[in-house]
């Protein structure tokens, strides 16, 4: 559409007839449209001024200064406020105020206006979705912690209302493992698996098992997820390493931990790691040979980690001396 154009043709009706309603409407859409939402604004304002009760200029307008991305979150909660008090079910201001105040930080406000939703539209999955990423997080403003186990109940629902909705076993998953219940998070990503497999909820499912201590499992995911994106070849092999010094597979853990050096070789935290390794293998000479080397290197943090582990394991190098030292 010329919108460009338009404007030329509603500032002539406007100047015909400075009052015309529609004209201004129309005229603050095709401002919006081309991005001045500064513009749009003031159109919709004129209108507002003319017809105080004009809903859809309320709700135009509070998008408008939505999307002037001037973090100004309150200017809008009041256009949509003015809406709701205008038309108290009108679910779409609900929305776009719950939003808001989200972006404003005030979650428990946003979760109140998600709830009116619910309570106008009990299946609304929408609804109960954002609620629950709402809840998610910590409303400092108002003293309320998160409530992953109100997010939980949320995402429950949406699965109830959509069986094969992704989207709600991944965040449900995600909030019980922060609630340490990494069993429920293990199943939520099998499911997921078998909806839609992906290198990230094999990545997390490993997660969940190696929480759980089903270091084998972890690792079969990992390797999995390695597969489906090997450019993080690096990330992947880290864990899996861990994972087999945690399953007492010591020989499998320090050759991982060899690949990572030949990959990275400036990363001096696996050879400090590979030298741990070893250490709870039983080749005490081998992992003081790698801690003396990560006692050498740049890191500060290894340097002083690997000092510590010289002189705790009384470890017979040439650098020992200089090392007991600092201890």
């Amino acid at each position: 559409m010329d919108y460009k154009g338009a404007l030329e043709d509603y500032n002539k009706a406007i100047e015909l007839d400075p009052d015309n309603i529609k004209a201004y409407d129309k005229r603050g859409n095709a401002k919006s449209n081309l991005l001045d939402y500064k513009g749009g604004i003031e159109d919709y304002t004129k209108v507002i001024e003319l017809d105080p009760d004009n809903i859809p200029a309320y709700y135009k307008r509070g998008n408008a200064k939505s999307n002037l991305l001037d973090y100004n979150w309150s200017a809008a909660i009041k256009d949509f406020t003015k809406i709701i008090e205008l038309d108290p079910d009108n679910i779409p201001a609900y929305y776009r105020r719950a939003s808001q105040r989200h972006n404003a930080e005030d979650y428990k406000g946003s979760i109140e206006d998600y709830t009116k939703i619910i309570e106008l539209d009990p299946d609304n999955i929408i609804a109960y979705s954002k609620r629950a990423n709402s809840k998610k997080y910590r409303d400092t403003k108002n003293n309320i912690s998160r409530d992953y186990k109100g997010a939980v109940e949320d995402y429950t629902k949406v699965i109830e209302l959509d069986p094969d909705n992704i989207k709600a076993y991944n965040e449900r998953a995600w909030a019980k493992s922060r609630l340490k219940d990494y069993k429920g998070s293990m199943e939520d990503f099998t499911k997921v698996i078998n909806l839609k497999p992906d290198e990230d909820s094999y990545s997390e499912r490993g997660n969940a098992k190696r929480n759980l201590e089903d270091y084998k499992g972890a690792i079969e995911d990992y390797t999995k997820a390695l597969k489906l994106n090997p450019n993080k070849t690096s990330y992947y092999l880290q864990a899996i390493a861990q994972a087999k010094g945690k399953s007492e597979d010591y020989k499998g853990s320090i050759e991982d931990y060899t690949k990572l050096m030949e990959l990275e070789p400036d990363e001096v935290y696996f050879l400090f790691s590979r030298g741990y390794v070893k250490q709870l293998s039983g080749d005490l000479n081998g992992a003081c040979a790698d801690w003396e080397k990560a006692a050498k290197s740049e890191d500060t943090y290894i340097v002083q980690l690997s000092k510590k582990h010289l002189v705790m394991h009384k470890c017979q190098t040439e650098a020992y001396d200089g090392f007991i030292d600092d201890y």
